[in-house]
Formats: C-alpha cells, sequence, structure tokens
C-alpha cells in the first residue's frame, strides 16, 4: 500500500482549481492500481510510459493535472500485447480488464485495468484505497509501426477507419435503416478484405476491436520508423512520434512516486497537446469530469439498503 504525504487527502486548491478530497482519495486509488500493473510489467520486464494527461502531468504538474481524474498509460505494441495476455492471472482476483482477449465485454480500442467491477463501502476497500468507494482503474493503450510504405500506410489507417465507423455503428441504440445498410456494408467488407467472419451470438463491438488491434499489429519495428496510437491518428495524421523517442525512458514525480516518461517526452508533448502544452488549459478530457458521477447512483442505492437492512 503506498505512502502520501500529511494532508494529501484533504481538499486542496491547485492552478486556482479546487481538488476536493473525494477526487483525492480517487487519486490516491488511481495510483494503487498503476502499482499493481507497475509490478506485473516488471516481473515481466515489459517497458511502459506514462501518456496523455498523466504525462502532461507529470512534467508540468509534478503529478495529476488538478482537473483530470484518471491515468493513462502506453505500451509499444509488442509489449502491450504479452502484457494483456498475462494480465488476467497476475492481478489481484478482485481486479477487471476490459479487453477483448481477457474475455470481458470490450467496448475501446484499448485495455483499462479495474480494481472492482462495482462500488463498494466495505471497510477492507476503503481502507485499501484510502477511503475511495469507486471503481478506480489505469487506461493502457497500444503504439503500433506506421508501415513506411505509403500505399500500405493509406490502407492500414483505411481499415482502421471502416472498423471506427463500424464501431460506432454498431453502437447506436436505436439505428435506422439506413444505419443498418451502412454497416452490414462495413462488415462485409471487413470479412472480405480481411478473411473473417463476423458472428451473430457474439458481442460486434468487441468482434470489431479485436480486429482492429489485429490490424494495426500488422507492422513491427522493422517495417517503419514511426508509431502511433491508431485511435487517434485515425481522427488526426500528424498524431505520429519517431519511434526512437521511445528507446530509453526517464523517471519523473508524479505525486509520491515516480513514472517513467519517454527520453524525448518534450517532442511527444508537443505532438498531442501542441505547441503551448505549457499553459493549462481546463477541461479538454473526453469524459465527464469527475468521471465517478455515474457511479454516484450504485453506491446511494448501496448505503440505502444497507439502512434499511439496519432498521429491521
Amino acid at each position: 500500500m503506498l505512502s502520501f504525504p500529511q494532508g494529501f487527502l484533504e481538499t486542496e486548491e491547485r492552478e486556482g482549481f479546487v481538488v476536493d478530497s473525494t477526487m483525492k482519495t480517487v487519486w490516491a486509488a488511481g495510483l494503487e492500481v498503476l502499482a499493481v500493473v507497475a509490478d506485473v510489467c516488471e516481473k515481466y520486464q515489459l517497458p511502459w510510459f506514462a501518456g496523455y494527461g498523466t504525462l502532461l502531468g507529470a512534467v508540468r504538474h509534478g503529478g495529476f493535472v488538478p482537473w483530470d481524474d484518471d491515468i493513462d498509460i502506453c505500451m509499444l505494441r509488442e509489449d502491450y500485447d504479452k502484457l494483456v495476455n498475462v494480465l488476467r492471472d497476475e492481478l489481484p482476483k478482485e481486479y477487471c480488464v476490459t479487453n477483448i482477449i481477457c474475455g470481458r465485454k470490450q467496448e475501446y480500442f484499448w485495455c483499462c485495468v479495474l480494481n472492482s467491477d462495482c462500488v463498494s463501502i466495505d471497510e477492507e476497500r476503503l481502507q485499501r484505497y484510502h477511503g475511495c468507494p469507486f471503481i478506480v482503474g489505469v487506461d493502457i493503450f497500444p503504439l503500433d509501426y506506421i508501415p513506411r510504405d505509403l500505399k500500405e500506410a493509406n490502407m492500414e489507417r483505411n481499415l482502421y477507419d471502416l472498423i471506427y465507423k463500424a464501431v460506432q455503428l454498431a453502437k447506436i441504440e436505436e439505428p435506422t435503416k439506413q444505419d443498418r445498410r451502412t454497416l452490414n456494408d462495413a462488415l462485409r467488407t471487413l470479412e472480405d478484405f480481411c478473411n473473417v467472419k463476423f458472428s451473430n451470438s457474439k458481442d460486434l463491438v468487441g468482434q470489431l476491436w479485436r480486429l482492429g488491434n489485429q490490424v494495426c499489429a500488422s507492422y513491427g519495428d522493422a517495417d517503419g520508423d514511426y508509431i502511433t496510437n491508431y485511435f487517434d491518428y485515425n481522427k488526426d495524421p500528424n498524431f505520429v512520434f519517431d519511434k526512437h523517442w521511445f528507446d530509453d525512458v526517464e523517471y519523473l514525480p508524479f505525486e509520491s512516486v515516480l513514472v517513467p516518461v519517454p527520453k524525448n517526452y518534450l517532442d511527444v508533448l508537443r505532438i498531442v497537446y501542441g505547441e503551448d502544452w505549457r499553459t493549462p488549459i481546463r477541461g479538454g478530457a473526453d469524459h465527464e469530469y469527475p468521471y465517478y458521477n455515474r457511479q454516484l447512483k450504485e453506491m446511494r442505492d448501496l448505503i440505502a439498503k444497507m439502512e434499511a437492512r439496519v432498521g429491521k
């Protein structure tokens, strides 16, 4: 269990932004999950790097970006796949891994390690996670090689784009006839081109993301000079990194721990956040802040049931 400085869990103002005590417990719990993932990576000698807001926070704030609420790391594809294949056996039994390879429904292209599948006010749980009752996780993003051959690179990106669009259509709860027609056309194209067959008895989104991961893993170190997270590269063709930026790591303070960052982390930050990455800009996350708003109702219902039982 990690140790934090006295007063860490108390409400605090950072960069003019109030981080309340509840969010502080979320931060602490997230670092506990990260420590577990880091131990598995160390056991199997799999390098990982702070990514996205976690990298930005390490460099600019020495910890969490004040208005951020989660932890992001990234790994080269070969290391990522090795990690995903051992996580289920190496993590504590109450942990969950949202990744199609691990047999759970997967709504995302990347992998997420969660400390549980439900909120809990169990005393042991609260003690272990510094008073945090919520589901807390670490997002793990794969970095894939972009082939040098321009024709192959364009084909790879277009294929991923088709998979991404099919996922968005498959997620529509009440699709129109045109939505269904477009989705079916996309599925037939993917089946013919990739020599696969989608099953009606299995989660379609999971099958598509499995194929997406296979497509992105088609090329290796010998095939290209640049790497990317295809989920973002699909939206922005400038989202590419020189693979040699990740040859070595440095360690930077992140709250009470040290996190590995790529040796060219300044170049990475310029690609991800632009030339003005040093200027704090509130917001910008791709999810509601705080993320645990979605879990509050579940926790209130849990407390109400416990109070009802006590009252009988």
